[in-house]
C-alpha cells in the first residue's frame, strides 16, 4: 500500500510540474494581449442574442462502469440514454425558450449478471435567458422531471411513478478586472442507495442542491485566479457538505488557441482534497468548422486515484442556418479506483429567421 501511494504521489507531482512550466511558458506573465478583460467575460458571457427562433436536437449516450475495491472488480454498468429538443425565442435582451428530454436510466449488475433498474425519464423544461447590461446576466432553467419503470427487467421496481423539480439560476457580473457568479442547482443525486440485504445499489430519486459564490479577478493580462465557496444539500441521508474551490487559469498569447488552468477543492463531509489540470484546445479549422479538444487530470486523495479524461468536438456550419456537432470523451482512472466511462453527443441546430 505505502509502495503504492508513493507512486500515485509521483504520478501527480510529474503533471502538476508539467502544468506550472506550460503555465510559466510565456514570455512574461505581464505580456500584452488584445484584450485585459477577465477571461471569465470572454468565455462565458454571451453576446448579444440573434435575431429569430432557433431549434435544438441533442442525442446524448452514456456508457460507466463501476469497479468495487473490495471484490478488486467492476462490480456495475451504468447506461443512460437521452434525447433533447429545444425551440428558443429572443426578444430584445431576453431569450425565452422551451424543451422537452426523453431518457432511459439502466444499470447492469456484473456480479448476479441481471439488471438492478430500468427506468424512463421525462422532463418538459423553460428557460430564461437576460442581458441586462454589457456587465450583468441571469440564466434561469426549471425542469419537471417523471421517472417510471421500464418494463420489469430490473431487480428494483419503482411501482408509481416519481417526480422531482430540478433546474438551475446563475447570475453572473463582470467589471473591468474581476467577476462573480452566484449560482443554486437542484439536479438528481447521483449517489445509489446501498442495499446490504440483496448487496445491491438502488437508484436514489432524491435532488441534490448545490448553491455557490465564485470570485474571480485578473491577476494580469491572460492570467486569472477564481476562488469559490459551495454548499452541497442532499435529500437522501447524505450528510450536507461545503466544497471549496482555487483555480488559476492562462492562456498565453503565443498560442491563443489554448487554454490551461489549475485548481484544488476540498470537500469537508468527505474530507477529499481534489487537484486537477485542464488543457482546453480550440481551433477553427475553416469558416464553417471548428475543432476543440480537452484534456484533464485529476488526482483524489481520498480515493488514491488519478482520472485520465479527454474530449473532442467538432461543430460545423452547414448554413447560415444550419449546423451539426459531435462530442466524444473517454475517461479512465487507476490507482485504488479503476472506474471508466465514455459518452458521445451528437446535436443538430436550425434558426428561422
Amino acid at each position: 500500500m505505502k509502495l503504492t501511494t508513493t507512486i500515485v504521489s509521483t504520478l501527480i507531482i510529474l503533471p502538476l510540474l508539467v502544468a506550472m512550466t506550460l503555465l510559466m511558458a510565456s514570455p512574461c506573465i505581464a505580456d500584452t494581449s488584445d484584450s485585459d478583460k477577465p477571461l471569465a467575460l470572454q468565455e462565458n458571457l454571451p453576446k448579444e442574442w440573434a435575431n429569430g427562433i432557433k431549434f435544438n436536437a441533442t442525442y446524448f449516450w452514456l456508457s460507466e462502469t463501476e469497479y468495487l475495491p473490495e471484490i478488486d472488480d467492476d462490480i456495475s454498468i451504468w447506461h443512460e440514454r437521452n434525447f433533447h429538443i429545444k425551440l428558443t425565442k429572443s426578444i430584445g435582451s431576453a431569450r425565452f425558450g422551451l424543451g422537452y428530454i426523453d431518457g432511459t436510466i439502466k444499470q447492469d449488475n456484473e456480479a448476479y449478471n441481471d439488471t438492478d433498474f430500468a427506468l424512463t425519464r421525462n422532463a418538459p423544461f423553460v428557460l430564461v435567458d437576460w442581458l441586462w447590461n454589457g456587465k450583468l446576466h441571469s440564466r434561469v432553467c426549471l425542469r419537471y422531471e417523471e421517472y417510471s419503470d421500464d418494463g420489469r427487467s430490473g431487480f428494483y421496481q419503482l411501482g408509481d411513478d416519481k417526480t422531482l423539480w430540478t433546474g438551475y439560476a446563475k447570475i453572473s457580473y463582470v467589471e473591468q478586472n474581476w467577476w462573480f457568479n452566484i449560482s443554486h442547482s437542484r439536479d438528481r443525486d447521483p449517489e445509489p442507495i446501498y442495499d446490504a440485504i440483496n448487496d445491491r445499489v438502488e437508484l436514489d430519486i432524491t435532488a441534490q442542491d448545490l448553491s455557490g459564490v465564485v470570485l474571480g479577478w485578473l491577476l494580469a493580462p491572460q492570467w486569472e485566479t477564481a476562488a469559490g465557496v459551495y454548499y452541497e444539500a442532499y435529500g437522501s441521508d447524505r450528510p450536507d457538505q461545503f466544497n471549496y474551490t482555487l483555480q488559476l487559469t492562462h492562456k498565453p498569447v503565443w498560442l491563443p488557441q489554448l487554454q490551461a488552468s489549475l485548481g484544488v477543492g476540498y470537500y469537508t463531509e468527505e474530507k477529499d482534497t481534489l487537484i486537477n489540470l485542464t488543457l482546453n484546445y480550440r481551433q477553427p479549422l475553416s469558416k464553417s468548422l471548428t475543432l476543440q479538444l480537452e484534456y484533464q487530470l485529476e488526482y483524489s486523495d481520498d480515493e488514491q486515484s488519478l482520472l485520465n479524461q479527454g474530449q473532442v468536438a467538432l461543430s460545423y456550419a452547414i448554413t447560415k442556418q444550419i449546423g451539426v456537432s459531435v462530442s466524444g470523451e473517454y475517461a479512465k482512472e487507476s490507482g485504488d479506483d479503476h472506474d471508466d466511462s465514455l459518452f458521445a453527443i451528437v446535436g443538430v441546430n436550425y434558426r428561422f429567421y
